[in-house]
């Protein structure tokens, strides 16, 4: 679970820097990829699972 707090922000970091020196501030990608994330971890924490 520390590493995709981590992952997240990595991500934060990263879009704010980027927004920042673009001056486009538009949460939209930032919402899918942290969603993507999320979406990832469970599929594989349920893979996981499984396999056992």
């Amino acid at each position: 679970m520390k590493h995709i707090l981590w992952a997240i922000l990595g991500v934060c970091i990263a879009w704010g820097a980027i927004s920042y020196f673009t001056g486009d501030w538009d949460m939209w990608g930032l919402t899918c990829l942290i969603t993507g994330i999320g979406i990832g971890y469970g599929i594989r924490k349920y893979s996981a699972e499984k396999q056992s």
